[in-house]
């Protein structure tokens, strides 16, 4: 209403995109100064609020990239404050004494090396399961069970972890006449994509009496089409991840699912974690960390916790 009073169009100066003009209006670079202080002011009150009444020390927790809120607020206080901002990752950020950075995954600022786990540059260590022993435990588990089978393969060839895990299963049966694979579906990994997938195999009555699944999740949708068509044949499946659901089934003595093959999600983030205090400490660690897997079945179900990951 001000500037309206004024004369001041504030609408043509900010459609002609060349904001520079406003500071030609006294009047406009008036309320914009006591607008920004006031906004200080509240932001100071509020900060010191959350900080018990410290207004000197502030620790700052959030994703990343770049810390540029942190720097706003180091800023508010006319650079006379400490704060130290713990991320996720940071790229290219500027750290310095009073105004700390650190990035837990992956950090690139520009005179500290603590945390890199991951950078663009490099990777200083990767943890993961034993993808294609899996493979290869399930192609174990068939053989034992079964005299013959005849195999359709749910993947996903875009994922490594799943190329590894096929390869495993189908290194194991090669040399194995018996045990054919007759067709392979891409999927995406996830149930809701295998159920329509596997459903609509099914009904064009290709013959397959096996199941190889990528992943449990992928298990569970081509289970949920088996049993959408009530099929008094038998679907063997078998699959990796040692999920919730899965080891349910297993324990509840499913007709269908007869093995999975699990991974470790608990023990992967403690040596990750143990892996983060090594470099840390400056000390050195592998490039490459494979876990084992442990293969799943009724006859050891009673082993494992089916309320979680193991």
């Amino acid at each position: 209403d001000d500037l309206h009073k004024a004369g001041v169009d504030i609408n043509s100066i900010v459609s002609k995109q060349n904001l520079s003009q406003m500071a030609q209006y006294d009047l406009l670079v008036d309320l914009y100064n006591k607008k920004r202080k006031s906004q200080r002011i509240l932001i100071k009150k509020y900060l010191k609020q959350l900080n018990n009444g410290n207004n000197e020390t502030f620790f700052l927790v959030d994703i990343g990239w770049k810390g540029t809120i942190q720097d706003n607020i180091y800023e508010i206080y006319d650079r006379k404050i400490k704060i130290a901002g713990f991320y996720f990752g940071l790229f290219k950020c500027i750290s310095t004494s009073t105004n700390l950075k650190k990035g837990l995954m992956f950090e690139e600022s520009s005179n500290s090396n603590f945390y890199n786990i991951y950078s663009n540059n490099y990777v200083d260590c990767t943890v993961r399961s034993n993808n294609y022993q899996a493979g290869v435990l399930c192609a174990k588990e068939l053989m034992a069970r079964q005299k013959s089978a005849n195999i359709l393969v749910l993947q996903q060839p875009t994922a490594i972890s799943v190329v590894e895990r096929i390869k495993g299963f189908e290194d194991t049966i090669k040399s194995h006449p018996n045990f054919q694979i007759i067709d392979r579906i891409n999927t995406t990994g996830q149930s809701e994509n295998s159920y329509p997938k596997v459903q609509r195999y099914l009904s064009e009555e290709k013959k397959f009496d096996t199941i190889m699944s990528l992943n449990d999740k992928t298990a569970v949708g081509a289970l949920a089409a088996i049993n959408s068509i009530n099929s008094n044949k038998e679907i063997a499946i078998y699959t990796i991840d040692g999920s919730e659901n899965i080891k349910k089934m297993i324990s509840n003595k499913n007709p269908n699912i007869k093995a999975t093959v699990a991974q470790s999600p608990l023990q992967i983030g403690k040596v990750a974690v143990n892996v983060a205090y090594k470099l840390l400490n400056h000390q050195k660690v592998k490039k490459e960390i494979i876990l084992p897997v442990q293969l799943i079945t009724s006859k050891n179900i009673k082993d494992f916790n089916i309320t979680g990951w193991q």
